[in-house]
């Protein structure tokens, strides 16, 4: 059996982390952004704030803000997305202590999200694949409608329970990271938003993989 890690809340709130955090949280992101635009202005006390809150685990209300974004391919996306500070800045506190554990769990042939492994390492990765194994002329490519809205939370912790035994940590991540409601049973919610974005999607062009496609 795997031996379990332990103080990792500690890891997570320390300053230099937290600074380092912030700093990556910036990255890609519009720097005249009125959240972080408050936060450069005085950073420092903002940090001791944040590393209260983790302590302590108690942290402001949240809400929410919803965003539809349409791909060239007529997919249109509804994103879940929140303020830099405090909630990126945390995620990336986070990310920064346990991401290495997090990718060295999924499964080598995942991309896009991982360090490293974007969407064109996947194409030669596919690539390489159809070139070994000739007899396999075609793929299939899907997704998951509301993926991340259907996964159940407390299956998520218990994953993470086998890697830490820091209760206060896998409260901190029940608390502030998997705050949003999530399940089949919250499925419902989405039902009247899927059939109007399907309704839309008659009056949109839409991509039709072609069959050669299979056969890069």
């Amino acid at each position: 059996m795997v031996k379990r890690k332990g103080y990792i809340i500690e890891k997570v709130a320390d300053m230099d982390n937290l600074r380092n955090a912030a700093r990556e949280a910036q990255r890609n992101k519009n720097p005249r952004n009125d959240s972080i635009v408050a936060f450069n202005a005085n950073p420092e006390p903002k940090l001791q704030a944040l590393r209260e809150m983790i302590l302590t685990l108690n942290f402001p209300e949240t809400q929410y803000r919803h965003k539809e974004l349409q791909n060239d391919y007529g997919k249109v996306r509804s994103l879940c997305y929140e303020d830099y500070y405090p909630w990126n800045v945390l995620q990336y506190a986070i990310m920064r202590v346990i991401g290495r554990d997090v990718f060295s769990g999924i499964v080598y042939d995942s991309f896009s999200c991982v360090p490293g492994k974007g969407t064109h390492w996947g194409v030669k990765r596919l690539k390489m694949f159809l070139r070994r194994y000739p007899e396999f002329k075609w793929r299939v490519q899907c997704d998951g409608r509301k993926y991340y809205f259907s996964l159940p939370h407390y299956i998520i912790l218990q994953r993470f329970s086998r890697k830490y035994k820091d209760k206060k940590f896998l409260n901190l991540l029940e608390v502030a990271v998997l705050k949003f409601e999530s399940g089949p049973e919250y499925m419902k919610i989405f039902e009247d938003e899927i059939e109007k974005r399907d309704k839309r999607s008659k009056h949109r062009r839409v991509h039709e993989p072609s069959l050669e496609l299979a056969c890069v």
